[in-house]
């Protein structure tokens, strides 16, 4: 506020008065201090005052719903920075990359040996420690292999041979066998034979039809130099 009073000292030409946190008393501040003031400049200061109020009302509001957001810049110089040691760490991981690839390949080939070769010391017990960790997964994938082998039961089914064919087979052959006696040591009584043989032929079942086997070649050598043909069956 300025006052004609204070005219002849520009340096205390104006006074500030502090109002109160409370808004009600605020207004009464400015009624008491302002009562030769325009209506007009008095309304205006009002005016002024509430607006504020409500603007520090919805900055503490704001505040303690969201916490205050800090933006910083980052300077060209430290971006350059930062890209080129990206860059720096990128190329060395992938020669380190490399050089575990090539010493695992000319450990497994069995180049070196088992001593330690002059590389870093880290890159070195990683490559040893992965060829461990496959060593362990084939030996238990061995194992694994050789579980189910056991638990598994080998089952093989045959076909059976039929028992009647069998003895069919054997007397029919015996059959043939002692027809084949009889002809050379009896050649005499061939009627008597036949009439016997009718007569076996008889009383004995028809023999089952039995399954078809390989063909035999059966040669006999008499001593009486009798020659008898080949019989194919």
């Amino acid at each position: 506020m300025k006052t004609a009073e204070r005219a002849h000292t520009p340096a205390k030409l104006w006074e500030r008065v502090k109002l109160s946190q409370n808004y009600a008393k605020a207004l009464e501040q400015i009624d008491r201090h302002l009562i030769y003031w325009p209506n007009f400049l008095v309304h205006k200061c009002k005016q002024r005052m509430t607006r504020l109020v409500q603007v520090a009302i919805k900055e503490r509001r704001l505040a303690s719903k969201v916490e205050e957001r800090h933006y910083t810049s980052t300077a060209p110089k430290v971006k350059r920075r930062e890209a080129t040691r990206e860059r720096k760490a990128l190329v060395a991981a992938k020669l380190e990359k490399n050089i575990e690839k090539e010493l695992l390949e000319r450990l497994k080939s069995g180049a070196y040996g088992d001593q330690p070769l002059n590389v870093d010391e880290h890159i070195w017990k990683r490559v040893l420690k992965g060829m461990k960790g496959d060593n362990e997964l084939v030996e238990d994938e061995d194992e694994e292999e050789e579980e189910e082998e056991e638990e598994e039961e080998e089952v093989e089914y045959v076909e059976g041979e039929d028992e009647d064919e069998e003895l069919v087979e054997l007397e029919d052959l015996e059959k043939w066998l002692g027809g084949s006696d009889e002809e050379v040591s009896a050649s005499d009584d061939d009627e008597d034979s036949d009439e016997d043989s009718d007569g076996d032929d008889e009383d004995k079942p028809a023999p089952k039809k039995r399954r078809r086997g390989p063909k035999v070649e059966i040669e006999y050598e008499n001593e009486e130099s009798i020659n008898l043909p080949q019989v194919t069956r």
